[in-house]
């Protein structure tokens, strides 16, 4: 049977898949919050705001590239999210063309609107997450995970904490 002709069926692996996903990073952002999951399994709600965030920006990644598939006649299956066991909560998710990209410009368009779907999600939710963050000396972050700023992260720390980043608090 054709693509074409196939009856649609709901997509149960897309949502179980998509579920497991969202289970996997709420219970990852739970523990980045120092919730002890196995002893108060009711703490798993700390993890809303990383699991949130992530799995929308890779929603809006993958989004992007199924309807600008679309757009173009390409047939392109719903993403497929991949539940995963990491310091994320998952391997991340992807679409499967299911038919050839004919144009040069379809690819362009297909292959580029789900880095700017995801570049720009990933700019409001680092926005939103400075402004809601709190500032505390060096010293209260022994042990934390420290990682580079690139230099649209530094931009925006500045633009959001202003005395934060001119007068360091160690």
């Amino acid at each position: 049977m054709n693509y074409n002709n196939r009856v649609r069926k709901f997509p149960f692996l897309h949502l179980i898949l998509f579920v497991l996903t969202l289970l996997s990073t709420l219970f990852v952002g739970a523990l980045q919050t120092g919730a002890d999951i196995m002893k108060e399994p009711g703490k798993i709600y700390k993890g809303i705001p990383f699991s949130l965030t992530l799995m929308i920006i890779l929603l809006s990644h993958e989004l992007s590239h199924y309807f600008t598939s679309r757009k173009h006649g390409v047939k392109a299956t719903l993403p497929y999210f991949i539940p995963a066991p990491t310091i994320i909560g998952t391997f991340g998710a992807f679409i499967k063309m299911k038919s050839p990209i004919i144009t040069r410009k379809a690819l362009i368009d297909i292959g580029a609107s789900g880095p700017i779907a995801g570049f720009i999600i990933s700019v409001i939710a680092a926005v939103i997450g400075l402004g809601i963050s709190e500032v505390v000396s060096v010293a209260q972050t022994k042990g934390a995970l420290h990682l580079g700023d690139s230099l649209l992260f530094s931009f925006l720390s500045r633009a959001i904490h202003p005395i934060w980043t001119f007068y360091p608090l160690t």
